[in-house]
């Protein structure tokens, strides 16, 4: 039993005794343990990143998986990668580093960006039309801090990015020859357009493409542009289209796109309502009124109705030509004002051909109509007689 003691307490004693002796070979421990571990170099699993194009502006504007080809401004466009001569869409791309660097790397998403100027072709490589560069892993940006210190990897190891270069115009609109745009009018709408209420958005019109075909539009004769105005164009009382190019040979663009917009007068269509005649004779002394009838107490007149109002006359038309002369008969009055006579004569018995009036009442008063929905579409005249 004695023994049993002694011997926990030397273990004890093994345990506890020269602590800054066995504290300093732990952190020795620690610290080798780190540089073995910086020292041991490993290679990530293959990664595959889409090949994209962006431009300047849009480098960190991005959160995906990619490896980028960075152009110098919107007017460089690509066409396509090559592996030689095989069009590819991806590339793999492994890193060799340190473990713990490499194994981080894994977790995070690879935004990598490759920047080169751009230069022209030599001849025979498109004459002028098509330029290229050509970037290795050598050429990948280190912008992210856990790439600084391991070797990036790329397959295929060399990558062609064939793009060429835009020029563009820029026209003012509308054009100062009319003849530059041709509007094209759908005869369903030719009757309605306001072509003085013509507006186009932007402001001005910039074609992009290559100089030669720049050229080519330069020299051609107008129209340059065209806008077809179809009734699915309408929005209210407006009419738009886009513009185009005239003609598929010239491989230019408008950018951005351009409109052409253009005011409508409201579509209209011709009614025959049979509508009361009332006498306005509020202008005439008090003892001079209620004197006078319409020989006819109603009238069958021809109107101009549109907007809302059409809709609704519509309906009632094709529904039940009854409910039609309901409505027409509650809602709209012909109007005849008689004027008070000159000083010291008096009105006849009769009083031929007065003018009349459509006005809106009833319903059509709250809330009130517009009135450029309902005109008469001739003139009315109406005979007045005195009551008997």
């Amino acid at each position: 039993m004695k023994g049993e003691r002694r011997r926990g307490r030397g273990l004890l004693r093994a345990v506890v005794d020269d602590p800054y002796r066995k504290l300093m070979a732990i952190g020795l421990a620690v610290l080798m343990w780190f540089m073995v571990n910086n020292r041991i170099q490993k290679t990530s699993n293959p990664r595959s990143l889409p090949l994209t194009v962006v431009s300047v502006s849009a480098v960190r504007d991005r959160s995906n998986d990619e490896l980028a080809v960075v152009l110098p401004n919107e007017q460089v466009v690509s066409r396509r990668f090559l592996d030689g001569t095989r069009e590819i869409q991806s590339v793999e791309v492994t890193v060799t580093g340190p473990s713990y660097i490499v194994d981080a790397i894994e977790e995070e998403k690879l935004n990598l960006n490759v920047a080169r100027e751009v230069r022209t072709a030599a001849a025979g490589d498109g004459g002028g039309d098509t330029e290229f560069l050509e970037f290795t892993a050598a050429d990948i940006r280190r912008e992210q801090a856990l790439l600084k210190d391991v070797e990036i990897h790329m397959s295929p190891a060399r990558v062609r990015l064939e793009y060429r270069i835009e020029k563009d115009i820029v026209l003012p609109l509308p054009p100062q020859d009319p003849r530059a745009i041709d509007l094209s009018i759908d005869p369903a709408l030719e009757s309605r357009v306001l072509r003085q209420t013509t507006r186009y958005f932007p402001q001005s019109l910039r074609v992009v493409g290559r100089g030669a075909e720049l050229a080519k539009l330069d020299k051609r004769q107008p129209p340059l542009f065209r806008a077809i105005l179809r009734p699915a164009g309408v929005t209210g009382n407006k009419v738009s289209a886009t513009l185009q190019l005239v003609g598929e040979d010239l491989d230019l663009r408008i950018d951005p796109p351009a409109t052409v917009e253009i005011e409508l007068q409201p579509q209209t269509k011709q009614f025959t309502l049979t509508v009361p005649v009332m006498v306005d004779d509020l202008s005439l002394p008090d003892e001079q009124r209620r004197l006078y009838e319409p020989e006819t107490p109603t009238l069958s007149v021809l109107t101009n109705i549109s907007g809302g109002l059409l809709s609704t006359l519509t309906n009632k038309e094709s529904g039940d030509h009854d409910a039609l002369g309901a409505y027409v008969k509650a809602n709209f009055r012909l109007l005849v004002p008689i004027e008070p006579p000159e000083a010291g004569g008096a009105l006849p018995d009769r009083l031929l051909d007065r003018p009349a009036y459509l006005i809106p009442t009833g319903k059509l008063l709250s809330p009130p109509i517009d009135r450029n929905e309902y005109s008469l579409a001739e003139v009315v005249t109406v005979n007045l007689r005195r009551k008997q």
